[in-house]
């Protein structure tokens, strides 16, 4: 292979890493920024029914999933899900919620064993 052929694979690959490094960053860490993200992971470690399924305190796992996201000024919407992680096992926990000025909804939902709990629906719980 030539030198010009090599630098560009070389910049090919780099640009693909680069895009593929930007999208797990979207898709995986950046919900964690969120305020609906923080809000649900809060309410779900101290709910009875996660502390009783997976034994204790749980923690949030590494990644959490954006399956649907959208923030115009003071409006936002969105589907976010991650793992909680207990001494005894884990679970899914399902964040959905709608949010402007005006009005709000938030639900949120556990799955552990393949059995779903919903632990809140109504009103944006946090402040």
């Amino acid at each position: 292979m030539s030198k010009g052929g090599a630098l560009k694979l070389f910049i090919f690959l780099g640009a693909q890493a680069l895009f593929f490094g930007i999208m797990i960053y979207v898709f995986a860490f950046s919900a964690k920024s969120t305020d609906a993200y923080m809000c649900g992971v809060e309410m779900a470690r101290q709910h009875e029914r996660v502390i009783e399924a997976l034994g204790g305190p749980a923690s949030a796992g590494t990644f959490a999933w954006t399956s649907y996201y959208e923030s115009e000024g003071r409006r936002s919407e969105g589907s976010l899900s991650t793992t909680l992680v207990g001494p005894s096992g884990e679970g899914d926990l399902q964040i959905d919620f709608f949010r402007t000025p005006g009005t709000s909804s938030f639900v949120l939902v556990f799955e552990h064993q393949d059995v779903s709990h919903t632990l809140y629906q109504g009103a944006w719980p946090c402040k």
